[in-house]
């Protein structure tokens, strides 16, 4: 994907995630680069289209 430059997913698939446990129990990190500010959120909100297409969140 254009402008993504590495991704890690930090829980494991099945994983229980908590908002109460912040940044620390995110589900994936994602460097995004751009030549500008504009071109940044752009590229932003396609990772985060593909992102919410790739992620099945089940409540339990």
């Amino acid at each position: 994907m254009e402008g993504v430059f590495a991704a890690q997913r930090v829980l494991a698939p099945g994983s229980a995630v908590d908002w109460r446990r912040g940044s620390i129990g995110r589900v994936v990190d994602i460097w995004l680069e751009a030549p500008d500010r504009d071109e940044l959120a752009s590229r932003l909100v396609a990772a985060e289209r593909h992102t919410d297409r790739h992620i099945t969140w089940r409540l339990s």
